[in-house]
């Protein structure tokens, strides 16, 4: 490998490193929450009432909920508050974790849609895998999908017959905990 193949490796390693451990990479999921599993509304250990209604997903918070929506506080006004003090807010799906529109602190919400279903993927600085993360074991550019890093990710099988008749002793490899 040539001193630049050895530089390009690098960097593009180091890169890597940053995505996965960044503070809304993988590392940093706490959980994803299918809202039709929650006919209530409510997330376990996160604020706020959160329905799927057709195309979109309906988010009803409270003063002492902490949310904000769009960088403001999501119980403020218009629309007028129900009677329970709660405000409507109507989302669509979130471009990526650093730019969603709720969030709750230093916490992103990702409000996503995957195959019809909608869901809240929980995004924290904090997280204790990411606090505990040392780096990849990595020999080449094959790359851990996500759900290696947390296991709020669907992880595809691959497909009958994607398959190779020996042992493929490259790539990322596993994850190094402190």
């Amino acid at each position: 490998m040539s001193t630049d193949a050895r530089q390009e490796w690098r960097e593009w390693h180091e890169r890597r490193v940053a995505a996965v451990s960044g503070p809304y990479g993988p590392l940093a999921v706490t959980g994803t929450h299918w809202l039709d599993d929650r006919p209530d509304g409510r997330i376990e250990g996160l604020p706020g009432l959160w329905t799927a209604e057709g195309d979109e997903v309906v988010l009803r918070a409270a003063a002492e909920d902490g949310l904000a929506v769009d960088g403001a506080p999501a119980a403020g006004g218009p629309p007028l508050p129900d009677r329970r003090g709660r405000y409507t807010h109507r989302l669509g799906p979130d471009g990526g974790p650093e730019t969603t529109r709720v969030t709750w602190g230093a916490r992103h919400l990702l409000v996503l849609r995957r195959e019809g279903r909608w869901a809240v993927r929980a995004h924290d600085p904090d997280a204790a895998a990411r606090r505990g993360f040392a780096g990849i074991v990595d020999f080449n550019r094959t790359l851990l999908p996500p759900c290696a890093f947390a296991d709020h990710f669907l992880c595809p099988f691959p497909p009958p017959g994607n398959t190779l008749p020996f042992a493929l002793r490259a790539g990322e490899r596993n994850r190094i905990d402190h």
